[in-house]
């Protein structure tokens, strides 16, 4: 089988990419399975410009020529449409016995001091953009703190990777950092396909060959 594998779209957010992520989707080959690994749309704003709905018309038509899997994240909350085609909608995913596919913030609250940095973090940034300063989506104003962002993202890595190992996958692709990497940890590989809110982009492709992380 093959499948592409992308996250964190946020729809629905002044910041999702949505002209770079048409074209992608619009060059998925046929039989190629999408998976879309989590925070495809963004709950903090409730309006959803009408280029967004259409990537969202986009997917449900998509699902009815190939598999399209929606994984659960942290913001997927909200969505303006009701009817979306045949998209199947889990809380994470596998493929066979290769890989396990998890958002990932499931994986960021199991220690104890990254929860409250993170928790700080969020705190700063909605009272810098209070007072005016320029927006940007908060991933990216964490990656202006980068010991915490690291610390942040590493326990992340770890715990992902200890989850796999421990049902049994010596693969698992995360969303949710926003940071797209590929790394071994104890045997297990991990992966990240980043995000669409910020330069560059990227996948992560599965045939019957290799699971190989690629930038669009």
């Amino acid at each position: 089988m093959s499948a592409f594998i992308i996250s964190d779209l946020h729809l629905g957010s002044e910041f999702c990419q949505h002209i770079k992520l048409k074209e992608f989707l619009e060059t998925i080959p046929d039989g190629v399975d999408l998976i879309l690994n989590g925070d495809v749309v963004h709950s903090g704003k409730r309006f959803f410009q009408a280029e967004h709905l259409d990537v969202i018309d986009m997917l449900k038509n998509l699902s009815m020529d190939h598999r399209v899997v929606w994984i659960s994240g942290n913001h997927d909350h909200i969505c303006p449409v009701e009817d979306l085609g045949n998209i199947e909608f889990v809380p994470e995913y596998t493929i066979k016995n290769r890989l396990i596919i998890a958002h990932g913030h499931q994986f960021q609250n199991r220690i104890f001091l990254t929860s409250v940095g993170f928790f700080l973090l969020r705190t700063v940034y909605k009272i810098y953009i209070r007072f005016g300063a320029r927006d940007m989506h908060a991933a990216y104003f964490a990656k202006k703190f980068p010991v915490l962002y690291s610390i942040f993202r590493h326990a992340i890595t770890a715990n992902a990777c200890k989850d796999a190992r421990k049902k049994g996958f010596s693969t698992i692709v995360c969303g949710h950092t926003h940071f797209a990497e590929e790394q071994q940890i104890k045997g297990v590989r991990y992966l990240n396909t980043g995000s669409w809110t910020e330069e560059s982009f990227f996948y992560v492709q599965v045939d019957d060959e290799k699971i190989e992380l690629r930038e669009v």
